[in-house]
């Protein structure tokens, strides 16, 4: 009975062991890290690879009231292909954002991902973020309507808006505190990567 009691619990720790080992394998196969650090005009870069895509990882201390807190802003695209998006942006990041969508950008596929993302860099700033739209569309669920002809004190507007031309980011010329960035064929993920870029690239200034 002993013998027997022994092998029960051996079975139970091999059959535990195995599938540690089996998780561990499955998690470094989908996310394998790069230790090799690289830099880019002053930010710190390492490669990951989560499943078959490739994410070009900036490291970055942002101090919120004194108190560093450290980040890792994950980029699809490499930095020096967003850098060739025009980027012209003066304005400051305040404690309030709103991230406003025009109707023809609310249709791309990729908006859901770019919200949530944008979101998220502006919490790591210490930004309080709301979604909103451009102009009020029929049907719409979202009720904030905020765009750059719009004033809000104490707020960070940024607009993802459909451009005619090429993609760029810059500050609105009749409001400050307003943020566009204007993209073609729903390459919104692309320009919002340069948005985040951009603004972290001036912290290091």
């Amino acid at each position: 009975m002993v013998k027997r009691k022994r092998l029960k619990v051996w079975l139970l720790v091999l059959v535990i062991v195995i599938v540690v080992l089996i998780v561990l394998f499955a998690i470094g196969t989908f996310k394998k890290s790069d230790t090799g650090i690289w830099d880019y005009n002053g930010l710190k870069f390492h490669n990951e690879t989560v499943g078959n895509s490739t994410f070009y990882v900036a490291g970055v201390d942002i101090y919120i009231n004194g108190t560093p807190n450290s980040y890792g802003f994950y980029f699809r695209n490499y930095p020096s292909e967003l850098e060739e998006i025009p980027f012209n942006v003066v304005s400051r990041i305040r404690n309030k954002a709103y991230i406003a969508f025009s109707p023809e950008t609310l249709e791309c596929e990729d908006t859901s991902l770019i919200a949530w993302n944008l979101g998220e860099f502006f919490g790591r700033m210490g930004s309080e973020a709301t979604g909103a739209i451009t102009t009020p569309i029929k049907d719409g669920k979202l009720s904030i309507v905020v765009n750059c002809s719009v004033v809000v004190p104490g707020a960070t507007i940024l607009v993802v808006e459909a451009g005619s031309e090429a993609n760029r980011v810059y500050t609105h010329p009749e409001n400050r505190e307003c943020i566009v960035i204007e993209t073609t064929d729903c390459e919104i993920i692309k320009g919002s990567e340069r948005f985040i870029l951009g603004m972290l690239l001036s912290l290091l200034r």
